[in-house]
């Protein structure tokens, strides 16, 4: 058996120079390939989101007679989205100026869109 002895740091270092091309090779390898898929990563970004409106009523004929565009006018309004944009700082620092805001509101009222998924019967606790 083979007395094992501690090794300085010294020859650590000694090693990693007599293996320096494998070193450099290997970390160039990684840091290409890295820059590669982060710059291929697309710099957009898609969320869905279900909203169930419920009416205070149980009456069925109340809850269709409101049209499905005034919701999604209502969802879309500029005020809503200046609004959303602002409580979840989702522009931070360019939201100062008002023509900054309408801009960005715009933008986002141009990217959303909605389907109407029919009418589901719930039941809710009472």
């Amino acid at each position: 058996m083979k007395n094992i002895r501690p090794r300085r740091i010294t020859e650590y270092l000694e090693i990693l120079w007599q293996r320096k091309m494998l070193f450099v090779l290997m970390s160039s390898a990684l840091l290409i390939s890295t820059f590669y898929i982060v710059r291929e990563v697309p710099n957009l970004y898609e969320s869905r989101a279900s909203v169930v409106i419920t009416a205070p009523t149980t009456d069925e004929r109340l809850v269709q007679a409101v049209p499905f565009n005034l919701l999604t006018q209502q969802l879309t309004s500029r005020a809503n989205l200046e609004e959303l944009l602002e409580h979840y700082n989702l522009y931070p620092g360019t939201l100062c100026a008002p023509y900054v805001r309408e801009v960005l509101a715009e933008q986002q009222i141009q990217l959303i869109s909605f389907r109407d998924l029919g009418a589901i019967q719930m039941d809710l606790p009472s």
